[in-house]
């Protein structure tokens, strides 16, 4: 080699092999490929549960993972009417 290397400490892109550069590429290819796919199933999965189908915002995500925090019929009915038939300790959570 007669030509001095860009670095003197690793190779630059442009001088490793064709085949160890379409290597290279192709992972990023593959790797953008899966990234778009994961958000366009984050986007189908979560999007539309605050009530507007078209955008994907925080309060989608905070339903899906902790609820809208209205209670449920179950927790109003143990809050409510059924309150008195839950053992003492039970009362405040």
């Amino acid at each position: 080699m007669s030509e001095t290397p860009l670095h003197r400490h690793y190779l630059h892109f442009s001088e490793l092999p064709t085949s160890v550069r379409v290597m290279h590429t192709a992972v990023l290819l593959v790797l953008g490929l899966a990234y778009m796919f994961a958000a366009i199933y984050l986007f189908h999965t979560y999007s539309g549960r605050d009530g507007n189908p078209m955008n994907m915002s925080y309060d989608d995500l905070v339903i899906a993972y902790s609820g809208s925090g209205k209670g449920s019929r179950l927790e109003s009915a143990l809050r409510g009417p059924m309150s008195n038939m839950l053992p003492p300790d039970e009362l405040n959570v």
